[in-house]
């Protein structure tokens, strides 16, 4: 990897710190965010109209094929196309410079908040599973349920993850979300999936992606800008949130709970930036599961992904009590149970929920589910799963 690529120090420290850089790091972010306001929102009349514009050619941009016409899909028409592997994309094309500009806001935006966000929901949440580069399920399930213009007070949006890798737009469908997240902060969260990650995306489609979009090896004065590319999504994941609270009664990550975590405030302790360690709180954050375990005597095993650990409705349980969670949200996985509804409820108890947010994912013909966390929601059967 040429580090010779990068002119700003301070990315390419963002990207491997060394010792003095965590330890900068760690100093600079706060331990506690009250309900995980981001506070870089100190933004310039310039850079908003950059974020604007952005998000208005990738919101607004024509469709591929026959469906070009058509911005925003009936739902009936979503449910009846899920089979068709040759659904139209979008066509639109992010320049390296656009990216690079964005870089330097995500990490500003993210270095704001803490690991561990505390958000107080707004009268409508909506939490989303993985994406996986579906740029157009992504772009039609925003407009059915509104842009967050001028609706911070009322709307809200929260990402668990995995917005990169199997889904061939990757890119774009990361730069939407990134761009709105930066340009309403108070109204847009991503957490940090297990794809968003050097290693694993360098493995599942991401990396190959930006490599056929922007490595130009006909042209000489772009050798090497597809690395170049590459390494400014590394730095964005790097500093990504792992894990947010809900008005103090829902937890959500992206993987689950960890036989590590006996306090929440050590979420916060985590030092950024980082990549994706192979053992312990942050990994299991990002890749455990729940799962029924064989050892009735057992409440966490070791993980068949060959990662991590899943744990049982015991563990779920417990945990909640323990820390007076009434819900867990988390999303990293789909199977035949979800297929219909974009979510599995866990357990007896119904304190966690499994949710996936790609329709037609690798043409499963899946739906897609988003969580509505509301003001009146009491109880955990309460909540709202949206069906896309």
């Amino acid at each position: 990897m040429n580090t010779a690529y990068y002119e700003d120090s301070k990315m390419l420290n963002a990207i491997f710190p060394g010792n003095n850089a965590i330890e900068s790091a760690q100093r600079s972010i706060p331990t506690y965010s009250i309900f995980g306001i981001d506070t870089h929102t100190a933004i310039n009349q310039e850079d908003q109209q950059f974020l604007d514009e952005l998000i208005d050619r990738l919101m607004r941009a024509p469709l591929t094929g026959r469906a070009e016409k058509s911005l925003i899909f009936p739902l009936s028409r979503i449910i009846s196309s899920r089979n068709n592997s040759t659904a139209p994309l979008v066509n639109v094309f992010v320049t390296p410079n656009e990216i690079r500009r964005l870089t330097h806001l995500c990490i500003e935006s993210f270095k704001a908040q803490p690991m561990l966000l505390r958000l107080n929901p707004a009268p409508r949440l909506h939490i989303f599973g993985d994406l996986h580069g579906q740029l157009r399920d992504l772009r039609t399930q925003i407009n059915e349920i509104g842009l967050p213009i001028d609706q911070s007070d009322s709307l809200q949006y929260l990402f668990l993850g995995d917005y990169v890798d199997r889904g061939v737009q990757s890119v774009e469908t990361f730069v939407l979300l990134a761009a709105l997240k930066c340009r309403y902060p108070r109204a847009v969260y991503m957490l940090r999936g297990n794809h968003e990650d050097h290693n694993t995306a360098i493995t599942y489609g991401f990396y190959d992606e930006i490599m056929s979009k922007y490595a130009n090896t006909v042209n000489p004065s772009n050798k090497g800008k597809g690395e170049r590319i590459w390494l400014h999504f590394v730095s964005i994941f790097n500093w990504m949130p792992v894990a947010a609270l809900i008005g103090e009664k829902i937890l959500a990550m992206h993987g689950g709970l960890s036989p590590h975590l006996t306090n929440l405030q050590q979420i916060n302790q985590i030092p950024r930036p980082t990549l994706t360690p192979s053992y312990g709180l942050m990994c299991d954050l990002l890749w455990s599961d729940p799962e029924p375990l064989s050892d009735p005597t057992a409440s966490w095993a070791m993980s068949s992904r060959g990662i991590s650990f899943t744990f049982d409705e015991r563990t779920v349980i417990s945990f909640c009590h323990r820390h007076h969670i009434e819900l867990i949200v988390r999303a990293h996985q789909i199977n035949t149970e979800m297929l219909q509804h974009g979510h599995k409820w866990f357990g007896q108890n119904g304190r966690l929920v499994t949710l996936f947010s790609a329709p037609n994912y690798l043409n499963m013909g899946n739906a897609g589910g988003v969580l509505v966390v509301e003001p009146s929601t009491t109880t955990a059967n309460a909540y709202r799963v949206r069906v896309h």
